[in-house]
């Protein structure tokens, strides 16, 4: 006999109700992505817009730029500067400069208050400010601004690239939570009017510019520095690097390792063995002038107000760069491997400094004993002594309670000032703290 033993009433229900909980179980939940990560993100598909856009079937128009009246001579460059009108896919497909990533500190727009209006208001179609643009080539100048076919901005980066991010989410939504470029909270502040904007229209819209034309390089980077009008000022690093090309190019192809402040992202951890360009700048003024005192603000004003050539070559620089190739190489290595410090790279006080003090010594001296007083300093350190004796330059500088920079900068230029004369085996810096306390 078989007992036939009957499902209750509400069993299907039990089925339905498991099999709910198993597509709960096995739905791939979203991967939280770290905001630094969404910041990478979110650069990569600025930087390849255009891509971006035909990956998902957007066409972009062909673009022309319609000139707007007489254009005006600058005495101090000799550019010529008219107003003109462009829609937004000439920003996207004429600008190798918006390549460069560099011409203003970057920020994570969506995520900063400012661009997040901005952005919105772009989304909506609302009014935005001029953008100042140059009209370049890679030889000569461009005389006719109509004729130009390379451009770069001036002052206007941030105000493009919240456009560029404008037309991503016009056309990529919901999908930029999944490429991890936004979280979904984020995403929600601006997915009404992303979602209601017609990207077509978008790229078609005009945007009111200043056109610089007649222009060379310096000329650019002239009013990159002095007319910038953002309302996020370009990092004094930067300006320093931009202003210092030449001497940039001279210490790179003498071998000199150094990473450039305008290239790297607000994301972007610099190698603490790796020296800044614009530190290694300060640090050769610092020699130069035998001041330890330079830093990178008064160096930048000081460049802007003696009106400095900024492309024009630096004079009578041999000396001082063989001095910082030995710095920055064999003695930093020796830092670094024997004694497991990068102080000298880890900003621009203690190298300029040095520096300083070596500017000092050779002036008193002569350049082959500075050399032979490194040379003993590195040599000390690489048989395995302790010269430099950080563990008491540490203590030194935790106790300076007041005026701790500018104390600090005279104390180890005078340090290293009296071990290159000879008068002590190692830096002195009880000694010499002594004074300044």
């Amino acid at each position: 006999m078989v007992t036939v033993l009957e499902a209750p009433a509400n069993a299907v229900f039990d089925i339905e109700e498991m099999e709910v909980g198993r597509q709960r179980a096995t739905r791939t939940k979203p991967k939280r992505v770290p905001v630094k990560d969404q910041y990478s993100n979110l650069q990569r598909m600025c930087r390849e817009i255009v891509s971006m856009l035909e990956e998902k079937d957007v066409r972009i128009p062909k673009a022309k730029i319609e000139i707007i009246g007489e254009g005006r001579k600058d005495e101090k460059t000799g550019a010529m500067v008219v107003n003109a009108l462009a829609p937004i896919s000439f920003l996207l497909t004429k600008f190798s400069g918006l390549s460069h990533w560099f011409q203003r500190k970057t920020f994570h727009h969506t995520r900063d208050a400012i661009y997040q209006r901005l952005i919105i208001a772009i989304l909506r179609g609302y009014y935005v400010p001029p953008l100042r643009v140059a009209a370049v080539a890679d030889e000569g100048m461009v005389e006719n601004p109509i004729d130009a076919d390379d451009w770069t901005l001036i002052d206007g980066l941030q105000r493009t690239t919240c456009y560029i991010i404008a037309a991503l989410m016009a056309v990529y939504r919901q999908e930029l939570v999944e490429l991890g470029v936004l979280d979904e909270k984020t995403w929600a502040m601006f997915k009404q009017d992303a979602e209601q904007c017609d990207i077509k229209e978008l790229l078609r819209r005009e945007q009111q510019m200043e056109v610089f034309y007649s222009i060379d390089t310096a000329g650019v980077l002239h009013f990159m520095l002095l007319l910038n009008g953002a309302q996020r000022q370009m990092n004094a690093k930067i300006q320093l690097e931009l202003m210092n090309i030449p001497l940039i190019k001279m210490l790179e192809k003498e071998g000199i390792e150094l990473v450039k402040e305008q290239e790297k992202a607000v994301d972007y951890q610099l190698d603490k063995q790796s020296f800044k360009g614009s530190n290694l700048i300060v640090g050769v003024q610092g020699y130069m002038s035998k001041d330890p005192h330079v830093k990178t603000s008064g160096e930048k004003e000081a460049f802007l107000g003696e009106e400095r050539e900024f492309l024009s070559e630096p004079q009578d620089m041999d000396e001082v760069i063989q001095v910082l190739k030995f710095v920055t190489g064999r003695l930093h290595q020796a830092m670094v491997g024997e004694l497991e410090s990068p102080i000298l790279s880890d900003g621009e006080v203690f190298i300029t400094a040095l520096m300083a003090a070596a500017g000092k010594f050779v002036e008193m001296t002569s350049h082959k004993q500075l050399t032979a007083s490194l040379e003993n300093l590195t040599e000390k350190i690489e048989a395995g002594a302790d010269p430099i004796d950080l563990e008491t330059y540490w203590d030194i500088y935790q106790g300076l309670k007041s005026g701790k920079g500018r104390k600090i900068r005279s104390i180890i230029c005078s340090a290293f000032l009296e071990f290159f004369r000879g008068n002590s085996k190692v830096l002195a810096w009880e000694e010499i703290a002594q004074v300044y306390s």
